[in-house]
């Protein structure tokens, strides 16, 4: 029967931020946030004229959290492509269905 339910896996919640360099804003930058668990997905949104730029919250729906043999590991990774380099504004690691209290907002 536990493969009949779907749970819900929250993969990250929102994100806001403002790049800046060189304590000004960048404008107009593609931000992309990727998201592992079974598969690998892709967000992208540009910074505004004020450089920042947000994500909303994003889960899943699936059977696999009620195998005993299921063992979630979320990839959670931010960056952004400038002067030819990948640089990477955030990095994490969520091992749980539910966003851990000191990732969700506050």
């Amino acid at each position: 029967m536990h493969g009949l339910i779907r749970y819900t896996v929250e993969l990250c919640p929102e994100v806001k931020g403002q790049l800046m360099l060189n304590g000004k804003p960048v404008a107009n930058q593609l931000i992309q946030r990727g998201l592992t668990l079974e598969d690998k997905e892709i967000d992208e949104a540009y910074t505004d004229e004020l450089g920042f730029y947000s994500f909303s919250a994003k889960s899943i729906k699936s059977r696999k959290p009620g195998s005993i043999f299921y063992d979630p590991m979320i990839r959670v990774v931010i960056v952004t492509h400038f002067e030819s380099y990948q640089h990477t504004l955030w990095f994490g690691f969520q091992l749980a269905l539910k966003t851990p209290i000191g990732l969700q907002k506050s």
